[in-house]
């Protein structure tokens, strides 16, 4: 059952159901949330670092992802999978609304 709801279409945001209304959310975070969410497999972290931080040398680039990705963890509890080379997120506790305009328009 899914836990929050990550809107793409329109302005940015997500919301934790049954919770409050949804937080609009900041270009990275929505840049980065959206990345993972219509990649629909974990990615790895010197691609997502190397592709949101091109200008970075590649330390400074996964030290800029580690740092997003703790105030995402933050932002929605258990969203972001995770380990040493890849980063993802759990399909199950999400739902997204370009899924559910895709499942409309066929």
């Amino acid at each position: 059952m899914s836990q929050f709801k990550l809107h793409l279409l329109g302005p940015a945001s997500i919301e934790a159901l049954g919770g409050s209304s949804g937080k609009t959310l900041n270009p990275s975070f929505a840049g980065l949330l959206a990345y993972l969410a219509l990649q629909g497999k974990p990615v790895a972290r010197d691609h997502l670092a190397s592709l949101f931080w091109p200008r970075a040398e590649s330390a400074k680039a996964r030290h800029s992802l580690r740092q997003l990705l703790s105030r995402l963890r933050k932002a929605a509890p258990g969203l972001i999978v995770a380990d040493n080379e890849r980063v993802g997120l759990d399909a199950s506790l999400m739902e997204l609304d370009v899924d559910r305009f895709e499942r409309e328009i066929r």
